[in-house]
Formats: structure tokens, C-alpha cells, sequence
């Protein structure tokens, strides 16, 4: 339940994104150290280092999914919704100069969380490891996004395949449970793998991965926009009994302008994950 106090009162490093007028989207930290993102008077959402997080939402919102397990994603998305936003399931990386993201997204168990790492080694930085806000400016067909500063799952396997996470990021009390940790992105920041993204930024690429177990080397090509669709369609979409929710809506209405408006590219998967960082990079850059 929201109190009277506005929900900034507290912050300090306080960074605000204005993604629709009158309602900003504020990110700063709480007296005891905790990330804190502000939606409007909507909600804010607190993230502890231990990936644990605490939603305190206003009483008057109205949409109300009564499918939605998670009153965290209840609260996102509703609140985000207000600012005709839509949270993806992708990676958020920003490129090398500061003035776009790649999305990266990728079926369960493809290498999403080892590929954005392996990019965040070779130039690009960590802005969201599986969360990214993304929405369209009036006037603008140029899709903007930016990435839920939250801690990122990382796998154990990940450091067994990238060894300079080890040499350059302080593990410390990392608790490894069925074989993944919560990295805080506090601790990937000082270590030079992860930013904290100070405004809206347009959206470069989109990049789908794709497992090839019998290839050998990984190759990279134009994904056609429905073929892309398609692809993120399967990974954020949840169609129910009485069809899309306003919500699920709104998420396609942004995904289907997001393939329409930006290069989508296709990776199969195959090789070692610096390699195919930088093949990545590179055909971003030739777009």
C-alpha cells in the first residue's frame, strides 16, 4: 500500500527518465543501499543485492489482472502501462559510444546470459540481463529503451566459460543455488561489465539466438520482421482463455512496431562466447 509520502523522498543518486510527460521514471538508492525505481506514483520497486524485491504500489490502480502470479510483475507492468511501456523478456547492452542498446533475446537455455556477459567483456555494457523496458516516444517510430536495474543471474557454467568474470569481478559471498547466483549490479558496474543508464536510448538491434548444437561456427543473418516477431512473440506473450489483457496488448502493439522500425538479426549459436560477442558487435555495427 502506498503512503502519503511521495516515493522519492528518500533517494539519493537520484536519476530521473522521462518517458512520457508527467510521468518520469526516477532510479536512485534508499538509506539502506537498495536500488529503487520509481514509477510515477504508480510504484516503485526495490531490489535488494540478494535479487530478493519489494513492490509497493498505489492503491488506485485499476487494471487489474487477476491472472498475474507475482504482485512485482503486477506492479511493473501496470504501472508501466500509464507510460504506454512494455517490459521485454531480452537483455538490455549499450553499445561502445554511448547511443543505442542491442535486445537480446533467446529461447530458455540457448546462452542469453552467457552471450550478454561475453558482450559486456568486449565493449558493449550490461543495462538489464533479462529485463528491458521499451516504448515510443510521441512522434518518434524510433523504438527507446532502457534496462531494469536489478542483479543478474548468472550461471555457474558462465564463469567456467568466461575466466576474466572471475579475474575481474570480486566474487565474494556469491551463493551459488542449482548451479546460479545473484550478482548485484552494483558489483558488475565497479568491475566494468554492467552501467547505470542514465536516460532513454534508441533501440540498434534486435538480436535473436539461436541454438545450432551441429554447428561448428556461429553465423549471423537478417532476420526478416516477421520472423522476428514470431520469435519474441513466443518468449513474452501468454494468451489466455478470454484472449490478450490490455497489458499483453500493449506488449504486442510495442513489439510489433519494434521489428518494424529497427534490425533484427538472426544468431546461431556455435562457438566460443567472446568469438561470438564480437561477430555480434561487428554486424551491429555495419547495420
Amino acid at each position: 500500500v502506498r503512503t502519503s509520502a511521495p516515493l522519492t523522498d528518500e533517494l539519493t543518486d537520484v536519476t530521473s527518465i522521462p518517458v512520457r510527460e508527467g510521468v518520469p521514471i526516477v532510479i536512485g538508492t534508499n538509506p539502506d543501499g537498495e536500488s529503487v525505481t520509481v514509477f510515477g506514483e504508480d510504484a516503485a520497486l526495490t531490489c535488494g543485492p540478494d535479487g530478493n524485491s519489494t513492490i509497493m504500489v498505489g492503491t488506485h490502480v485499476d487494471h487489474v489482472n487477476h491472472g498475474v502470479g507475482e504482485a512485482h510483475v503486477f506492479a511493473l507492468e501496470h504501472a508501466l502501462e500509464v507510460a504506454k511501456t512494455s517490459l521485454i523478456h531480452a537483455a538490455g547492452l549499450i553499445l561502445d559510444d554511448g547511443q543505442g542498446m542491442i535486445l537480446l533475446h533467446a529461447p530458455s537455455g540457448t546462452g542469453k546470459s552467457t552471450t550478454a556477459l561475453a558482450l559486456s567483456m568486449s565493449g558493449a555494457k550490461l543495462a538489464a540481463d533479462d529485463c528491458t523496458a521499451v516504448t515510443f516516444l510521441p512522434g518518434d517510430n524510433q523504438p527507446k529503451a532502457w534496462g531494469l536495474p536489478r542483479s543478474a543471474k548468472v550461471h555457474e557454467r558462465s564463469f567456467d566459460m568466461l575466466p576474466a568474470l572471475r579475474e575481474h569481478m570480486d566474487l565474494g559471498d556469491l551463493v551459488f543455488q542449482g548451479g546460479e547466483a545473484m550478482v548485484d549490479k552494483a558489483r558488475m558496474t565497479a568491475a566494468g561489465f554492467a552501467i547505470r543508464q542514465q536516460s532513454l536510448l534508441p533501440v540498434a538491434a534486435v538480436v535473436n539466438l539461436r541454438a545450432d548444437h551441429e554447428a561448428t561456427i556461429c553465423s549471423i543473418k537478417a532476420q526478416e520482421p516477421f520472423d522476428a516477431l514470431h520469435a519474441l512473440m513466443e518468449d513474452n506473450l501468454a494468451v489466455g482463455k478470454s484472449g490478450l489483457d490490455a497489458v499483453q496488448e500493449l506488449r504486442l502493439d510495442v513489439l510489433s512496431q519494434l521489428v518494424g522500425h529497427t534490425p533484427c538479426l538472426e544468431v546461431q549459436v556455435a562457438g566460443p562466447p567472446l568469438e561470438i560477442a564480437a561477430r555480434i558487435l561487428d554486424a551491429v555495427r555495419r547495420l
